[in-house]
């Protein structure tokens, strides 16, 4: 299961590649420091490194996804986290603010408080979202042929002996469908063959009998969906002052077996830097 707040820390992390760049500096997230006191590992939602010539900065960044402000106990313990692991600097970011004493003691601990709040739109950003187009299979079957009849049901395994599953047939499907569908189809359904041969691996029938695969044919119906994605609005500012550090515009969509983010950042000095994020998805079985 995900662990609470993981969205909220892969989103502050593509965020500041998108400020930082990448000459010299590596954004982690998560990363795990050891303990000097103790040795055990200790985990940062988002960890910077500047390197410059033999000097290198971190900066560690706790990300509080929370309905509540941000209190002064969690603001001390990370500061005491950052110490313990080797941090230069330390910033903690909320979705829901911080309380005044939280502030009070961000600033002995010269520790900078943002914000990640949601907001109704930009003046520079004023397409509204993007219109996606993604093919879906409805439908697949998946025969294999081999020199003599096959007994069903039949598995199929690669030469290493792992079996060859609906699952595995489902990632190529997607894979290859996209790159026959001809320009401008939409709606359904479709039909469409994809043919593999001669094939690597083997099959072995409900008869025990195994046999060299000649050939696979894939039978897949599918459609193409086209529909709008509005772009998620969100101000990253120092809660402090007020001072805004980048203004987003984001959206999240499914491709193949992964899971995306578009991202656009525009940063104070007007530029506007685009960033793509992927995760393959969590399959069953």
């Amino acid at each position: 299961m995900p662990k609470a707040g993981r969205d909220l820390e892969t989103l502050v992390a593509l965020i500041e590649r998108s400020i930082h760049g990448t000459n010299g500096v590596s954004v982690h997230s998560p990363l795990h420091l050891p303990d000097i006191d103790t040795g055990d590992m200790r985990e940062h939602d988002v960890v910077i490194e500047f390197q410059h010539g033999h000097h290198r900065l971190t900066i560690a960044l706790e990300c509080r996804d929370r309905t509540s402000k941000v209190g002064s106990p969690a603001v001390e313990a990370f500061w005491a986290k950052c110490l313990k692991t080797g941090i230069h600097s330390g910033i903690i970011v909320s979705a829901s603010g911080f309380s005044k004493p939280a502030l009070e003691k961000a600033r002995r601990f010269n520790i900078q408080c943002l914000s990640l709040a949601e907001a109704e739109g930009y003046d520079w950003c004023e397409c509204g979202g993007i219109w996606f187009v993604q093919p879906e299979i409805l439908e697949g079957q998946l025969d294999c042929v081999a020199v003599e009849p096959i007994a069903a049901p039949y598995k199929i395994f690669t030469d290493e002996g792992n079996e060859f599953t609906a699952r595995h047939a489902g990632r190529i499907a997607s894979t290859e469908l996209s790159k026959v569908i001809p320009e401008g189809t939409i709606g359904g359904p479709h039909k469409h063959l994809i043919t593999y041969g001669p094939q690597s691996g083997y099959v072995i029938g409900s008869d025990g009998k195994r046999q060299t695969i000649q050939a696979m044919h894939l039978w897949l119906i599918y459609q193409v969906n086209y529909r709008f994605l509005p772009f998620r609005y969100l101000r990253y500012a120092n809660d402090e002052t007020g001072t805004a550090i980048g203004e987003t515009a984001s959206v999240d969509f499914v491709i193949g077996n992964f899971d995306a983010r578009l991202i656009l950042v525009k940063q104070p000095d007007d530029r506007i830097k685009l960033a793509v994020s992927h995760k393959r998805r969590s399959a069953e079985g």
